[in-house]
């Protein structure tokens, strides 16, 4: 009896243990759901850079908050094109752009790429302004779903170090870096969120080898207080900004709400410029279109005088001529006339002689 009622409360505990234990799963899985359904976008949005090596990354995202800069220094590499990285970077001094922005002149393909995909720098650059914690958390998630599936290691030109709490990429050798690409829909394995992940093309003269390659290596200027590496151990970048610039996303001092409400009072600034610019350019092309169709009328007209002055003309030739013509009709005709009215009288002169040489034989 003793022993049964001991498998009675063993029984009851396990079953109570068992349910403890489904409740805690219950949490853990409603609360991990909770974190992807808030975090989908932005893990979507860093998927092409999360696995950037460290000295990198941290200029690629202190530069999306400089959209504007990043296309105009795209716009003045391609100009450029037969500037080395030295004479980019030397020439570029003169520029007003961030040091970050600057520093990818090294990388014409990434800010190509960059300036190509507006959107994308544009939502990048509002996420690392206003989001830093959960966009380094983000990037970390992504790195390390790529380790567990065995795409991110160590090679000859990086080095990959788990620090459990964080996993840092960096060049073996500081002064050059390579520019990995790679796919994101094969190099972190099965993609369990809603958001598809953002994947750039390759550039046509990159031969891929793998899932994570890299291209050449570059020569790499660190500029100015940007020359650090991102913080991990601290999970967020404690990078100061010393100036302030309009076109930098850093220097509002506006709450999420009032950042919205801004950037939305702008866009509909941007269209309403765009549908005045429009309608402008609407109307002075129906004013072209008027004028041209004005000269084509005005020069119809004149053709059609042109043509009604030739005819008069014409017909008055034609009338001349033909006054001419019945002109010199009546002439010949009135000399017809002459000479039949000479004719019987010659006749009558010579019959007269005739008859007179005859008398004077008879004589």
């Amino acid at each position: 009896m003793q022993n049964f009622t001991r498998l009675i409360a063993l029984c009851t505990f396990a079953i109570v243990a068992n349910m403890g234990a489904i409740h805690t799963a219950h949490a853990s899985h409603a609360s991990t759901e909770k974190l992807t359904n808030e975090q989908a976008e932005l893990v979507s949005l860093l998927a092409p850079i999360a696995l950037y090596p460290d000295e990198l990354l941290n200029h690629v995202l202190i530069a999306s908050t400089y959209p504007r800069q990043v296309t105009d220094a795209n716009r003045w590499v391609r100009r450029h094109r037969n500037y080395g990285p030295n004479e980019l970077i030397g020439y570029s001094k003169s520029k007003r752009w961030d040091p970050s922005v600057r520093a990818l002149l090294s990388f014409p393909d990434l800010l190509s790429t960059l300036s190509r995909d507006s959107r994308w720098l544009d939502d990048l650059g509002y996420a690392y302004s206003h989001h830093e914690h959960q966009v380094f958390d983000a990037i970390q998630q992504l790195r390390y779903e790529a380790r567990e599936y065995g795409h991110l290691t160590s090679n000859n030109l990086v080095h990959v170090t788990d620090h459990h709490s964080y996993i840092a990429i960096q060049s073996v050798n500081p002064n050059f870096i390579c520019l990995p690409y790679y796919n994101t829909y094969a190099v972190f394995g099965h993609w369990g969120h809603r958001y598809r992940p953002y994947n750039w093309k390759r550039p046509a003269h990159f031969v891929q080898r793998g899932h994570y390659s890299f291209g050449p290596q570059v020569r790499f200027f660190a500029l100015s207080s940007h020359a650090r590496n991102i913080r991990w151990s601290n999970r967020y970048n404690h990078q100061q900004r010393r100036h302030s610039d309009r076109d930098n996303r850093h220097s509002n001092q506006y709450s999420n709400a009032q950042l919205r409400k801004k950037k939305k009072q702008r866009e509909l600034e941007q269209q309403r410029k765009a549908i005045k610019i429009k309608s402008r350019l609407i109307a002075e092309n129906k004013k072209q279109f008027e004028d041209a169709k004005k000269k084509r009328n005005k020069k119809k007209q004149k053709e059609l005088e042109q043509k009604r002055k030739a005819a008069k003309i014409q017909s008055r030739l034609i009338a001349e001529n033909k006054k001419q013509f019945e002109d010199a009709k009546k002439k010949r005709n009135k000399k017809k006339k002459a000479a039949s009215n000479n004719q019987p009288a010659r006749n009558t002169r010579r019959n007269t002689d005739e008859l007179v040489s005859n008398r004077h034989h008879r004589n």
